[in-house]
C-alpha cells in the first residue's frame, strides 16, 4: 500500500468518530429558534388583535389581546414541514426585496399587520395596512390559513404561593 493511501485511511479513521457523533447530537437536539412573527393590531370594529411567533421546531405561541379564538396565551403545533414550506413561500415572494411598509395614512379603519422573518443574520420586518403587492398579500393569506388550522392549548400559569 502506498504512503498517500495509508495517510488517507489514517485520516478517515481519526475523523469517523467525530463525524458520527456530530450526526447523533444534531438529530437529538432540535433547537427552538424564532423563525417568524405575525402581529395584527386594532381596528375600529371587532378585528382580532394578537401576536404569534412561529418556531423552527414547528411550535407556535400566541399572545391574544382581543377577538381571537382563544383569550389567553396559548401554544400550538404545526404539521411537520409547515415552517419550511412557509419560508420557501416567502422566498418565492422575494420577501427580502419588498418595501418595509405598505400604508396609506388617509385610510383609518384598517388593522396593521406586522410580519417579521428571522433568517440567521438577516431579519426583515414589514408593516402592511393597505395595498401590498399581490405576492405579499398571498403570503399573508397563507399565514392566516395556517393560523386557522392550529389547535391552541393554554400555556399553564405558574401557581402563586
Amino acid at each position: 500500500m502506498n504512503s498517500s493511501l495509508k495517510n488517507t485511511l489514517k485520516a478517515l479513521l481519526v475523523a469517523m468518530p467525530f463525524l458520527f457523533t456530530s450526526c447523533i447530537s444534531k438529530s437529538k437536539d432540535v433547537k427552538k429558534v424564532k423563525v417568524l412573527t405575525y402581529q395584527k393590531t386594532q381596528c375600529y370594529g371587532s378585528c382580532p388583535v394578537y401576536s404569534i411567533t412561529f418556531y423552527s421546531n414547528n411550535s407556535v405561541l400566541v399572545y391574544p389581546k382581543s377577538n381571537f379564538v382563544v383569550s389567553e396565551k396559548s401554544n400550538g403545533k404545526l404539521k411537520k414541514g409547515t415552517i419550511e414550506n412557509l419560508l420557501n413561500y416567502a422566498e418565492r415572494t422575494n420577501f427580502w426585496s419588498l418595501k418595509n411598509e405598505y400604508n396609506d395614512e388617509l385610510v383609518s379603519d384598517l388593522p396593521s399587520i406586522f410580519i417579521t422573518i428571522y433568517n440567521n443574520d438577516q431579519n426583515k420586518k414589514i408593516k402592511v395596512r393597505t395595498n401590498p403587492p399581490p405576492e405579499l398579500k398571498e403570503l399573508l393569506l397563507e399565514i392566516e390559513n395556517i393560523i386557522k388550522t392550529i389547535k391552541w392549548k393554554p400555556v399553564s400559569k405558574a401557581k402563586k404561593s
